[in-house]
Parts: C-alpha cells; sequence; structure tokens
C-alpha cells in the first residue's frame, strides 16, 4: 500500500509542527493537501488504520517520554 506512505508522510509533518493536532483537523487537512494518491478516507478510517495508528501512539510516546531503554 504505497499510498499509506504518502499519507505517513504528510502527517508527520503535521505533527512535528503541530504536535497536538486532533485527528478531525488532520483528516482535513489530508483531505485539502493529498491529491495523488487522492486521500478519500473518512475520519473513522484514518483512526482505525494499522499503520496509520502505530504512527499515532509512536509518535506520541515519542514525544511524551524518553525511552527507559
Amino acid at each position: 500500500m504505497p499510498y499509506l506512505k504518502v499519507y505517513e508522510q504528510y502527517v508527520v509533518g503535521m505533527l512535528t509542527n503541530f504536535p497536538s493536532l486532533p485527528l478531525d483537523r488532520i483528516h482535513n487537512m489530508l483531505k485539502m493537501f493529498v491529491s495523488e494518491p487522492p486521500y478519500d478516507k473518512s475520519v473513522h478510517q484514518l483512526e482505525a488504520g494499522p499503520d496509520i495508528a502505530l504512527m499515532f501512539s509512536s509518535t506520541s510516546s515519542n514525544q511524551m517520554a524518553p525511552s527507559s531503554n
């Protein structure tokens, strides 16, 4: 699913600039700015997507607390 990489790049960029950006804002920005491949997912699909969900949790946890390793 190469389109997930495109979506991931946009989301990582958004969260880098706005770490507390709500999911509905991320979804709306993806709809506005991702044209190739066209973003046609619902907010529920974005929330439930396995690759995107993992990215959200790793991004938030990396910003919240340092690793205990």
